[in-house]
């Protein structure tokens, strides 16, 4: 309990200096690699219940003096098998889901869900390190999941027909879980949507992670709350949804091995357009030096551009979204 206590006080008091945890602190006590591995199967699988329960991690001073993450375990509401289409509950295959998963179930605004994964994803050796075994191991994994899938369907075939003879009242109904699912009308077709949703999600997460994947840094300053201290790693939330927090200004850092950068230009009520400005690069520190894009004067972006440049924009593309208040998510 001690250990855990101690990961849960360093996750949540980041560096007034550089926005994230101490690293150095956290990494001494957990073993990292495992952590990251049980963060991709989460994060294939869009478990919505890894920031609500069932979350396991071990320690045995036989082994080492490292908290590990794991055994995985009950993932009945994954792989979009709790929802039909929302991304809160993990129906969508082109989400950076469990790094963000404690703002997508809005949850934490009552303090009821546990944010140790966007926490953990905030700090670029984390990211970096994940980046690395993604490339590893994890991205040729995924492609040798979809014919496994093919290959496990035809050999319980058999077994199918038996239990949907006996449950006859299951297909094509709602699920007993959750109204937002309802289940197709064959067992066939149940188990080739499992193979699109998996296919569709390796294909989202090979085209945003692995081996020297660049990282882009920022931070927020929100409406009533001021500069928010943690900074956020590629693909995570710059700000919040659904606690009516509007984002009033952003600094972006972007590092890595591909030369090049990352230039914002935002319109800010009542201004209008504040001009492009380029993003910080190499892990500058502290974070509060990165160039400000908007106006913390009270003004809220209401529209973004971004663009690369250098080599980044011949060997990478940028894709980003916006929220809207009383419209939700942008494409």
């Amino acid at each position: 309990v001690s250990k855990l206590k101690q990961v849960d006080t360093l996750l949540s008091t980041p560096s007034t200096t550089t926005g994230k945890a101490d690293w150095a602190a956290i990494s001494a006590l957990i073993d990292v690699d495992s952590f990251i591995k049980y963060y991709w199967v989460q994060e294939l699988a869009e478990n919505p219940e890894v920031v609500k329960s069932s979350v396991f991690f071990w320690y045995d001073p036989a082994v080492d003096t490292k908290l590990h993450a794991g055994p995985i375990w009950d993932f009945d509401s994954g792989l979009k098998n709790y929802t039909t289409a929302r991304e809160d509950l993990g129906g969508q295959a082109d989400s950076d889901y469990v790094k963000n998963a404690m703002y997508l179930r809005l949850g934490f605004a009552s303090g009821s869900l546990n944010p140790w994964y966007a926490r953990l994803y905030r700090n670029e050796e984390f990211a970096a390190r994940a980046n690395a075994v993604f490339g590893g191991t994890v991205s040729d994994a995924l492609d040798r999941l979809t014919p496994r899938l093919s290959e496990l369907s035809t050999s319980i075939t058999a077994s199918a027909g038996a239990n949907f003879a006996k449950w006859t009242n299951v297909l094509g109904q709602p699920s007993p879980m959750s109204a937002n699912r309802v289940f197709a009308t064959t067992w066939s077709a149940e188990a080739q949507r499992l193979r699109t949703f998996v296919s569709d999600r390796s294909t989202f997460l090979k085209s945003t992670n692995g081996t020297g994947m660049p990282l882009l840094q920022g931070a927020g300053n929100l409406k009533g709350v001021g500069w928010n201290l943690a900074t956020v790693q590629t693909g995570q939330f710059i700000g919040t949804t659904g606690m009516s927090q509007r984002l009033n200004a952003f600094r972006l850092n972007v590092s890595g091995p591909v030369a090049g950068g990352v230039t914002a230009n935002v319109h800010v009520a009542g201004v209008g357009w504040l001009g492009y400005k380029t993003a910080a690069g190499n892990n500058v520190t502290p974070w509060t030096s990165w160039p400000q894009q908007g106006t913390t004067a009270g003004n809220n972006i209401e529209a973004v551009q971004f663009q690369l440049t250098g080599a980044l924009a011949s060997s990478y593309s940028i894709q980003y979204r916006a929220h809207v208040a009383t419209l939700g998510w942008q494409p």
